[in-house]
């Protein structure tokens, strides 16, 4: 059985996840404008920058792997939770 403490960490790191999440959507919206600022309201203004976001959110998860297990080793972090955290203040 967890402890309360183990469960108020865990809805804090699942509350700050859900926020990065809002904030990348925000910058979506954000570039979505400037681009169509740029470049007029097209479907290909929209398609750039979809396919951005996607690719970087998959370029994150590749690199992050890396980055992750070079940080683990470095930092003798056994727990997964505070690299990912380093890894996103980062």
């Amino acid at each position: 059985m967890e402890s309360h403490a183990t469960r108020s960490h865990r809805g804090l790191a699942y509350g700050l996840y859900c926020l990065s999440g809002l904030v990348s959507l925000i910058y979506q919206a954000a570039w979505f404008r400037i681009f169509v600022d740029r470049f007029g309201s097209t479907t290909l203004t929209f398609v750039l920058v979809v396919i951005n976001f996607i690719g970087g959110l998959g370029l994150g998860a590749l690199v992050s792997q890396r980055a992750s297990a070079w940080l683990s080793a470095q930092l003798g972090a056994a727990q997964r939770l505070r690299v990912y955290g380093v890894c996103s203040w980062g």
